[in-house]
């Protein structure tokens, strides 16, 4: 529905950045939300098994493939990231039920701790 909405208000031509993110968190006063959009669907490339070894029979250089990581380490760096200078509560069950949904609509997923010091020494 994005793209009905975009495209008659954007000229051909016009250079776009598609941003595969799948995870996104971030403030909105004092409540941290949380945003989860599907992967985009793309294979990552795979390179040639084949190696031609030269006369001198050497060895190939190791192959290395993409890191592909789990959504939930993505969320568990955006919530390091997001409370690195504010610290903040994440309901981790919202959090789990956010990135099952993936629907892209955000939502309340924690709050800040005003006074992190106290609310340490009374847990």
């Amino acid at each position: 529905e994005d793209i009905d909405y975009l495209f008659d208000k954007v000229g051909i031509g016009t250079a776009v950045s598609i941003i595969d993110e799948p995870v996104k968190m971030g403030w909105n006063g004092d409540e941290l939300v949380v945003e989860v959009h599907r992967t985009l669907e793309k294979s990552p490339p795979v390179p040639d098994p084949v190696v031609e070894l030269g006369e001198s029979e050497t060895e190939a250089e190791p192959l290395s493939l993409p890191v592909v990581r789990d959504a939930m380490t993505v969320l568990t760096e955006q919530f390091v990231l997001a409370t690195n200078e504010r610290p903040a509560k994440l309901d981790w069950e919202i959090a789990e039920q956010l990135l099952a949904r993936a629907d892209g609509i955000p939502a309340i997923a924690g709050r800040r701790i005003k006074d992190a010091a106290t609310s340490a020494a009374s847990e």
